[in-house]
């Protein structure tokens, strides 16, 4: 009796599981497929001293922006090198973020006084 009531308590959670998995497909799928009107840039601040994580971590923002996976879709990662830092660690983390932008076409890379000016720009 115990063996036909878990059976049945597992068969209906097994359901709602895949229900739950196929619901969760579809709406990942609806919302990478959705284009959004306005274009969308996301800035993400990177302090010199860190370059030994600034690559993973932009890698990271990059493709889930480019995927939808964090609930928007972003047109440009702006990338702005803070200037906390000796000048050799700036130098090393501004090299290794230039090589990543040739590699994915939505990072732009910026130093602060860049960032600025192209806000004024408003481009």
């Amino acid at each position: 009796m115990i063996n036909q009531i878990l059976t049945v308590f597992m068969g209906v959670f097994a359901v709602i599981g895949i229900m739950t998995a196929l619901y969760a497909a579809t709406e990942s799928i609806g919302r990478a497929r959705r284009k959004r009107e306005i274009p969308t840039e996301v800035v993400m601040f990177v302090s010199a001293s860190d370059r030994d994580s600034a690559e993973g971590a932009v890698r990271e923002y990059a493709s889930r922006l480019c995927s939808g996976l964090c609930g928007i879709r972003a047109g440009a990662l702006s990338v702005v090198i803070s200037g906390e830092g000796d000048a050799r660690e700036y130098f090393e983390t501004r090299e290794i973020l230039s090589k990543l932008e040739r590699d994915i076409s939505i990072i732009k890379v910026y130093t602060e006084s860049d960032y600025i000016k192209h806000i004024k720009s408003g481009a």
